[in-house]
């Protein structure tokens, strides 16, 4: 794939770029060469094709923005406690430490999805989980924490091929979430919130990303202006001790919020929100509006 004659035979088929997406280039590669040589040579061919991958530890080899200009998608791992060296928020870190590079060079950046090795064991800190559920809550931590990191989109896995993991699908239950808050993701216009967690362990390493609030929130902007505070917990049951954190969010506006999906509203009028978030759990806060009174 890094010869032109490659695609020069691809395209010598009668495929054009109008046949296919993009390519998903040699999984996890740790030369930034081979990937810039493979795009170049798509490109030359299939100019509107993509070239997308899977990074890895971006913390380990040849620093990230080197392999900026041989992928237009760059979907950032997020490895958790599947790993026992790398704490839960880890994606959220990674994609912290490593996603405005990309973004500021035109790229853009997925959160790919995990739920393989320790992912599927069950273990005294979690004496309500059964294996299932376990890989179902960890998966979609995984997709908030991405939307908390600034990615752009899921790469999600089919978990039900790994061995050993339950038939669990994930991407396909949170996709009808995902695509009610995608306008604000997709905008890209987030601001970290100050937290202050006041029960529960109040902090979290979060190596790449440094240390971290223990619950952590942004307030995301639409192109219409429209609010939308998201916050989750940055801890599995393990670091938490199956203990929930109260915490308390500084910098929202003042009205009616509702807390998508779980069919409660919270009204603001001191600039703060108060809620308490179980191990994995998130809320996401709907201004429901604005100042001039319309939705």
């Amino acid at each position: 794939m890094e010869s032109e004659s490659f695609w020069r035979n691809v395209r010598d088929m009668g495929i054009t770029d109008n046949d296919f997406y993009g390519v998903y280039l040699p999984d996890e590669e740790d030369d930034p060469s081979t990937l810039i040589n493979m795009r170049t040579a798509m490109k030359k061919y299939f100019p509107n094709a993509v070239a997308g991958d899977y990074l890895g530890d971006m913390q380990t080899g040849p620093d990230d923005r080197e392999f900026i200009p041989g992928l237009d998608v760059c979907y950032f791992t997020t490895y958790t406690k599947f790993h026992p060296e790398r704490p839960h928020a880890w994606v959220y870190g990674n994609l912290i430490a490593n996603a405005p590079d990309w973004k500021n060079a035109g790229k853009t950046v997925y959160v790919t999805t995990e739920a393989f090795g320790q992912a599927t064991e069950v273990n005294p800190s979690d004496p309500d989980l059964d294996t299932e559920q376990k890989v179902a809550d960890r998966h979609e931590s995984q997709i908030v924490m991405g939307i908390l990191g600034g990615a752009q989109g899921v790469f999600s896995y089919a978990y039900k091929y790994a061995a050993g993991t339950p038939n669990y699908e994930g991407w396909a239950d949170f996709k009808p979430k995902y695509e009610q808050i995608w306008p604000w993701i997709m905008n890209g216009n987030r601001t970290l919130l100050r937290t202050n967690v006041t029960s529960g362990r109040e902090s979290i390493t979060s190596d790449p990303g440094g240390t971290i609030d223990a619950v952590t929130a942004y307030m995301f902007t639409d192109s219409e202006g429209k609010k939308l505070i998201a916050s989750s917990s940055m801890l599995d049951f393990t670091e938490a001790d199956c203990t929930p954190n109260t915490a308390t969010i500084a910098g929202v506006p003042n009205g009616k919020y509702e807390v998508l999906w779980e069919n409660r509203t919270v009204t603001v009028t001191d600039g703060t929100i108060n809620d308490t978030w179980e191990p994995y759990e998130y809320h996401f806060y709907r201004l429901e509006t604005n100042d001039t009174g319309s939705e």
